[in-house]
């Protein structure tokens, strides 16, 4: 008799166990389900255009500060610097996207790219429309660029792991 208790036990605990992971595993997939928004479809495009926002603007406006040291010119020069290669960069994406065939709207994913970008270039040069000097503005662009990449980061970190693009 103590065996057959030990046994049915342990088959409680065993089909207990299964009902759980099932329950977590059903759980899981709703939650994946409510996160399937078009932004988290078109992530990936998103970090595309920051990332060529970064890597222009910091390369570009240091120079620019140093070079011409009249914040207001440098601001202009930077917004329309980044303007310029916002479009570019857009097109490139929309038709990669086209030659793909993902099921991916080509045109949202471009739109993404070159919204990213721009935000980004808004971003980094307003701190030149706010302060006269150049050296507090470029202090201010790098630490707000640290900032949005450090937001970036935790909006993607709390993706499921099957949907980050990092």
């Amino acid at each position: 008799m103590k065996i057959e208790s030990k046994w049915l036990t342990r088959c409680r605990v065993t089909n207990c166990w299964k009902k759980s992971c099932r329950t977590k595993r059903n759980t899981r997939k709703k939650l994946v389900g409510l996160l399937n928004e078009e932004r988290l479809e078109y992530i990936g495009s998103m970090v595309l255009g920051l990332n060529g926002a970064l890597v222009e603007l910091t390369g570009a406006l240091p120079e620019l500060a140093l070079a011409i040291q009249k914040t207001p010119v440098v601001a202009l020069s930077g917004i329309v610097t980044g303007t310029a290669a916002a479009l570019p960069i857009a097109a490139s994406d929309y038709l990669a996207r086209k030659s793909e065939s993902n099921g991916k709207n080509p045109l949202k994913s471009a739109l993404h790219t070159g919204i990213a970008y721009i935000f980004t270039v808004l971003i980094s040069t307003f701190p030149y429309l706010i302060f006269v000097n150049p050296f507090v503005s470029l202090s201010v662009t790098v630490i707000s660029v640290v900032l949005v990449i450090s937001v970036f980061i935790f909006f993607v970190k709390g993706m499921p792991k099957t949907r980050r693009p990092i």
